[in-house]
């Protein structure tokens, strides 16, 4: 099966890399990072910790963003929101809603992030909005 990356404009057509986890696919780009989970998953601390690892692997020092595209069924544990809030680099998250139980979801969680957390109805408009942040800090 042929690998798709999610629809952007150019010059965001292809990532730079793309590593497949057991908990879904990560797209990785200059400034941010996009997140397709699987379906019926639940993130924690516990099993998200090394996902997490490889991204700042990957990413380095440079600041970025987390771009959620919530096109599956998930769980997260909300409380474990702070261990990103201590990520230095890590700027802000969106969240790409494609129904209304994740977009509820993502307003519960965003109370537990301390940093730039926005909720988007589609892609384009969530790397806009972190490329916004970037070029206004």
């Amino acid at each position: 099966m042929k690998e798709t990356y999610p629809q952007l404009l150019p010059p965001f057509s292809s990532p730079n890399d793309v590593l497949q986890a057991s908990l879904g696919t990560l797209y990785f780009y200059d400034h941010f990072v996009i997140m397709k989970m699987k379906e019926g998953i639940t993130i924690n601390y516990k099993n998200g910790i090394s996902l997490l690892l490889k991204v700042l692997s990957k990413v380095g020092a440079k600041p970025f963003f987390l771009i959620s595209d919530r096109e599956h069924s998930y769980a997260i544990e909300p409380v474990d929101y702070e261990h990103l809030n201590k990520v230095p680099n890590l700027k802000g998250i969106a969240i790409v809603c494609h129904r209304d139980a994740s977009y509820k979801s993502a307003v519960l969680e965003s109370n537990f992030f301390k940093k730039p957390f926005k909720t988007f109805e589609n892609l384009d408009d969530a790397v806009s909005w972190t490329q916004s942040i970037l070029e206004n800090n």
